[in-house]
C-alpha cells in the first residue's frame, strides 16, 4: 500500500471521536464554592478489563520531522504543552473506567501520541508518553484549574499581574 494512503487510513482509524464532560467541585476552606466544567474530545482509547489496562491514544499533526527529538523537553510536544492535555484526558478516562469497569490502582495506564506528518512523505509515528511527562502535565493542569477556581470564587475585579 502506498505510504500516503496508509498514513491517511491510520489517521482516519484513530479519529474516533469521544466527548467527555466532567465537573470538578471546588472547595475553599472546607466549603463548596464553585464547579468547573471541563469538556474534551479524546481521539481514541482502549479499555481491557481482563488485563486491567487503560490506553489513551491521541493524534497530533506536525510539519516538524517526527524524530525521537520531537518528544524531548523543549521540543514540539513540550512546547505545545501536550502533556497537560494528555494528563487531563487520562484522568477523564480513569473516571469513566472506574465507573464502567472498576478501574483502580492495580490497573496499568499507557498514553500514546500518534504523530502524523503534514509534509511529503507524510510520515506517521507512534510515541509513548512516559510517566514523567504525564506527571508534569497533571501538575500543570491542576495549577491552571486552581487559578481558574480562584478567579471564579473571588472574582476578576482586580487586575492581576504575572511576575516571571
Amino acid at each position: 500500500m502506498h505510504p500516503y494512503i496508509q498514513n491517511r487510513l491510520l489517521t482516519i482509524l484513530f479519529l474516533l471521536l469521544f466527548w467527555h464532560n466532567k465537573d470538578y467541585l471546588v472547595t475553599y476552606q472546607d466549603k463548596l464554592c464553585t464547579t468547573l466544567h471541563v469538556k474534551g474530545k479524546i481521539d481514541n482509547y482502549t479499555v481491557d478489563p481482563e488485563k486491567k489496562i487503560l490506553v489513551l491514544n491521541d493524534v497530533k499533526t506536525s510539519s516538524d520531522p517526527l524524530t525521537n527529538e520531537w518528544m524531548d523537553k523543549g521540543k514540539h510536544f513540550d512546547q505545545l504543552c501536550y502533556q497537560m492535555q494528555m494528563a487531563l484526558y487520562m484522568d477523564a478516562l480513569k473516571s469513566i473506567a472506574h465507573k464502567d469497569y472498576g478501574f483502580d490502582d492495580t490497573w496499568r495506564c499507557r498514553t500514546h501520541i500518534w504523530g502524523v506528518g503534514t509534509r511529503p512523505d507524510y510520515f506517521s509515528r507512534c510515541f509513548v508518553v512516559n510517566d514523567e511527562y504525564m506527571e508534569d502535565g497533571k501538575q500543570v493542569y491542576e495549577q491552571c484549574m486552581k487559578m481558574i477556581a480562584y478567579y471564579e470564587i473571588f472574582g476578576h475585579e482586580e487586575e492581576v499581574e504575572f511576575i516571571d
